[in-house]
């Protein structure tokens, strides 16, 4: 899956999902690391890199 972002930091980024469809890394149009995580058990995210991008999130609060 690819997201075009507009403004500052503006590019085209590519979703890495494993085989369940959890977000693993996102990559620049040039194949650059900007965000990678692992997961734990239940699902809390432990960020190994993050380069200039946010951590993606549905909108609302976090529970």
């Amino acid at each position: 899956m690819a997201m075009k972002v507009y403004g500052a930091q503006a590019g085209i980024f590519y979703f890495v999902n494993d085989h369940l469809g959890t977000l693993q890394k996102i990559v620049d149009s040039i194949g650059t690391l900007v965000w990678e995580a692992a997961y734990l058990p239940l699902g809390q995210a432990q960020l190994l890199f993050v380069d200039h991008y946010q951590q993606p999130a549905f909108p609302g609060p976090l529970f």
